[in-house]
């Protein structure tokens, strides 16, 4: 049964307290989504290696991009759970996540405070010193969901993936990099 059919089912015995309820909470776990796929990865990645990539789904029969998936697995392997901030977007965390942690920790609490949108976090970390900085990830920091439509990357785009995320020891990107992920979705 879908969410849809379940709604539907019960949408006569629902008050508008559990109404509410239930669209909050399905709120929630839309944005907390990019945070538990990319932990789930990196989980299954560690403890499963072999069985890792037979689990990651086919590009062509799910809505979720390759480099989507790629890109939470580096913001949650570069900002740890107890640094993330439930008043902020998974973009807010992905514009802080080439910072060191110190860094992070303060431009996030900053950010929560402040109500700042990502702009304002991106324009705040451009203000700080080059040094304190590392190399960002090499993909852009939007506002979307993630969701690809046209699914349009190649069949052999799931192994790619798992390839060169196996492949990088280090947490750090360069040029290199910027490259590999061209060719691979490009």
């Amino acid at each position: 049964m879908t969410s849809v059919e379940l709604f539907r089912t019960e949408q006569q015995l629902m008050t508008y307290h559990t109404w509410e309820q239930a669209l909050r909470d399905s709120l929630m776990a839309y944005a907390r989504a990019p945070f538990l796929i990319g932990d789930l990865l990196l989980y299954g990645e560690e403890h499963f290696p072999v069985e890792f990539s037979q689990a990651l789904p086919d590009p062509t029969s799910v809505k979720w991009k390759p480099d989507t998936l790629r890109k939470f697995m580096w913001v949650c392997s570069r900002v740890p759970a107890h640094l993330r901030r439930e008043g902020l977007s998974f973009t807010h965390h992905q514009i802080v996540a080439g910072l060191d942690t110190a860094m992070q920790q303060q431009l996030l609490i900053r950010a929560e405070e402040e109500s700042w949108t990502t702009k304002e976090l991106g324009d705040h970390i451009n203000a700080i010193e080059a040094p304190q900085k590392a190399p960002e990830a090499p993909v852009e920091a939007d506002e979307g969901d993630g969701i690809d439509t046209a699914s349009e990357a190649p069949e052999d785009a799931r192994e790619a993936v798992v390839s060169y995320c196996r492949s990088k020891e280090q947490s750090r990107w360069d040029a290199h990099d910027t490259a590999m992920i061209a060719h691979l979705f490009g």
